[in-house]
């Protein structure tokens, strides 16, 4: 049985990705306020054949201004869902940070460093830096990622390889275990009952 990976960007023009255990691609789908119903069934759909998925974790930085306000307050809202659809479609997931996820990739800091190239006329003398639109195109090239508001697509798609190379390395796999094990001796905490007064 060929096994599928999931990667999921829950940004404004965030997206989910689906690749296979050979890193081919399989499908995507860019999120909409008009489309959640259809992504959620395409999900639905695939949930037995996911082995894994990966979810960009969500930051917030406070900044004055009430569209700041509406845009993280989104941003929470379609984590949320994502989530939500996960956990009900019995499909296993882990959050990753933007630096945790950028770092297996090696594209680390590269928003700074196409910032830093730009203001050097790099594209005028043929310099490119890597970024995750382009990294995706070279190793998805059949993907629909013709646009720029595919940007979201493409971070799930690399989001997509990241579980996969996760649920390949056994030696990941031994540290997330040990990771999540309790020391020898020690019990899980039972919770405590809340009193009604």
């Amino acid at each position: 049985m060929d096994y599928y990976y999931l990667g999921i960007d829950p940004g404004q023009n965030g997206a989910c990705a689906v690749i296979d255990a050979e890193s081919a691609f399989m499908w995507c789908a860019r999120w909409s306020l008009n489309t959640p119903l259809m992504i959620a069934n395409d999900l639905r759909g695939s949930s037995d054949l996911i082995k894994g998925a990966l979810i960009e974790k969500v930051s917030l930085f406070p900044q004055k201004g009430m569209g700041h306000s509406v845009a993280m307050q989104s941003l929470l809202v379609n984590a949320g869902i994502w989530q939500g659809w996960l956990l009900a479609f019995g499909i296993p997931f882990k959050l990753i940070t933007p630096p945790e996820w950028q770092g297996m990739v090696g594209l680390q800091k590269w928003k700074k460093h196409e910032k830093r190239l730009e203001l050097k006329g790099a594209s005028a003398m043929g310099l490119i830096p890597n970024t995750p639109m382009r990294l995706a195109r070279k190793l998805w090239p059949q993907a629909p990622l013709d646009h720029a508001a595919d940007d979201g697509t493409a971070v799930a798609l690399i989001l997509a390889e990241c579980a996969r190379q996760q649920a390949l390395n056994p030696m990941y796999q031994q540290a997330q275990a040990t990771l999540f094990a309790l020391p020898p001796g020690r019990k899980r905490r039972r919770p405590r009952k809340v009193s009604s007064g």
